[in-house]
């Protein structure tokens, strides 16, 4: 005759791995990664012409977004960000003084002081938070005694731009 179930005994050891099982089913497709992109790198090919009014670079190094204006002379943001900005001018013949400009408002000056007989360089660099439609470009600052930015087809006076990160809607942060 058979006795009553004895106590629980102790565990025993994990036995072999089993098989894979069936895939799963397939996911919704996701969303793709957006990726922005706002650049421009620019320069002279003649002398700056008038003072007060933004400088029009005409050699295109890098203007693929089409953001740079050449007419204008102008930046236009489009994608709301963060911003670098540089320039490099050559400057010849007489003083320069530039002013890096965001919306009307002089942001950054340079001066160089034109020394006989020698060509130098006056540049500048500045990160803004730009919104769209928001405007960035230079500008000969003062009278014609501060127009000494040159160029020619030895010497390059350069401006350049692009977006470090965009902004991003709240609606997106969320995810």
């Amino acid at each position: 005759e058979k006795g009553d179930p004895g106590e629980k005994g102790d565990t025993g050891p994990a036995g072999p791995r089993g098989f894979p099982g069936n895939p799963g089913l397939k996911g919704a497709r996701g969303e793709s990664a957006l990726s922005y992109h706002s650049a421009f790198s620019v320069g002279l090919s003649e002398l700056v012409p008038a003072t007060n009014v933004p400088i029009r670079f005409n050699k295109f190094f890098y203007n693929d977004q089409h953001h740079y204006d050449d007419i204008s002379g102008k930046f236009r943001c489009v994608l709301p960000g963060v911003y670098f900005f540089t320039y490099h001018l050559t400057v010849y013949t007489k003083d320069a003084k530039v002013s890096l400009f965001m919306n009307d408002k002089a942001i950054m000056f340079t001066f160089d002081q034109y020394q006989e007989t020698n060509v130098d360089q006056a540049s500048g660099s500045v990160i803004l938070r730009l919104e769209a439609g928001d405007e960035v470009w230079l500008q000969v600052y003062g009278d014609d005694a501060f127009g000494g930015v040159y160029a020619d087809n030895t010497n390059d006076s350069t401006f350049s731009g692009f977006l470090l990160y965009p902004a991003i809607p709240v609606s997106a942060q969320r995810r």
